[in-house]
């Protein structure tokens, strides 16, 4: 038998507790994801699956409760999404910021920024074409970095 671990007790606790982060157009309530659903994003075959899924999974309401876990709710998130408030030119607050923000609490940061310079260096690798100039002979590492910078 292990030894119990405060550490690891309160650090599951924490997965139960919410976050408001407040942005200019709309206050969102997450939670971290539960260990299933970290197993779920990092099932996701692209970055934009994973920080989509986890926005997804980790909206909460009612101080704690999780969107997804309430069938009748559940079915609404793609309406939030598509509110005024959460998409257009002046809104700081989308399903992908969220989603980022969602797999910072979760401890997923490093798993989708590897993700984002895999996916980097696979459109660098097929020589994809842009304004005219081919990207294959251009450092992939600095064409990695720069997507991870422009998906913050």
């Amino acid at each position: 038998m292990s030894l119990f671990s405060t550490g690891d007790f309160f650090a599951e606790l924490a997965r139960v507790i919410p976050r408001t982060y407040e942005f200019v157009n709309a206050k969102v309530e997450v939670l971290p994801l539960t260990n299933a659903l970290i197993d779920d994003v990092k099932s996701c075959i692209n970055y934009d699956e994973m920080v989509k899924l986890a926005a997804d999974s980790g909206l909460s309401y009612n101080d704690g409760l999780r969107v997804v876990d309430n069938d009748k709710l559940a079915r609404s998130i793609s309406g939030f999404w598509e509110r005024e408030e959460m998409k257009g030119d002046d809104a700081d607050c989308d399903q992908v910021k969220v989603g980022e923000i969602v797999c910072e609490i979760s401890g997923l940061t490093s798993f989708i920024v590897e993700q984002l310079e895999k996916e980097a260096k696979i459109k660098v690798g097929d020589h994809m074409i842009a304004g005219g100039t081919e990207l294959g002979n251009l450092d992939s590492e600095q064409l990695a970095q720069d997507a991870i910078n422009n998906a913050a």
